[in-house]
């Protein structure tokens, strides 16, 4: 049996806006780091290592800060979508 509820979300703009910006600097820092970086240091795998981390920050950071951008509240009020049948087991 599968329970449907309606429920509202809400969207933090500027959380949204932080989400985006730090995806685009750490990312930016990150990719200089492998274009630029590793051209005058081709050998030093340590560098390899850093970028995969910088990066690996930057999608996390992103996600986690646009997860918490947004809000599910149930509301009585609001009639589930027949949408989710297509979808029920």
């Amino acid at each position: 049996a599968m329970i449907r509820v309606g429920f509202r979300v809400e969207w933090a703009p500027g959380l949204i806006a932080v989400s985006y910006l730090v995806a685009v600097s750490v990312a930016t820092v990150g990719f200089w780091i492998v274009f630029r970086l590793l051209q005058w240091k081709p050998h030093v795998e340590r560098l390899r290592f850093i970028v995969a981390i910088v990066i690996g920050v930057a999608v996390c950071s992103a996600h986690y800060t646009g997860d918490r951008a947004v809000s599910y509240y149930v509301d009585s009020s609001v009639v589930p979508s027949d949408a989710s049948r297509k979808w029920s087991v």
